[in-house]
């Protein structure tokens, strides 16, 4: 089974009171884009969620798609999402290095403007072993 090893992204967060010094994390991001037909998004980074139940994006991205955010089905999400709808469809999902995935995913109005998606269990993380390694600043998927 390939192995594919992806660096950590150093993100710094605001300052906030909790942390006025600011504060530096390190997220396991991979380069994404999404497909639905021949129209496609920009590309993205996909913040993998080992608490995601399933795979959401931001609902903007169903424009450049060219589908109907209101001919979708809708569920209510826990997390992000707490009381707003998320709309349903199948995409491919495009990620660097591992190729393309058919994938039932969420599109949140609350993932607009943050520009990156969220890669859970359903679609992703159901499909490879993840290995975290953020000591020596790495993780990897094993297909």
């Amino acid at each position: 089974m390939p192995t594919f090893q992806f660096p950590y992204c150093r993100t710094t967060l605001d300052i906030t009171p909790a942390f006025p010094n600011g504060h530096v994390v390190s997220r396991p991001f991979v380069g994404a884009c999404l497909r639905f037909g021949s129209k496609e998004t920009v590309p993205f980074f996909g913040l993998i969620d080992t608490g995601a139940d399933y795979c959401m994006f931001p609902s903007e991205f169903l424009t450049a798609l060219g589908i109907e955010k209101e001919c979708l089905p809708s569920s209510v999400a826990m997390g992000v999402s707490t009381d707003h709808a998320v709309r349903f469809a199948t995409v491919t999902l495009e990620i660097d290095r591992l190729g393309l995935l058919s994938i039932y995913a969420g599109f949140s109005d609350n993932l607009n403007g943050q520009g990156y998606g969220m890669l859970g269990h359903m679609g992703f993380l159901n499909r490879y072993t993840l290995r975290c390694d953020p000591r020596n600043g790495r993780f990897e998927l094993e297909d």
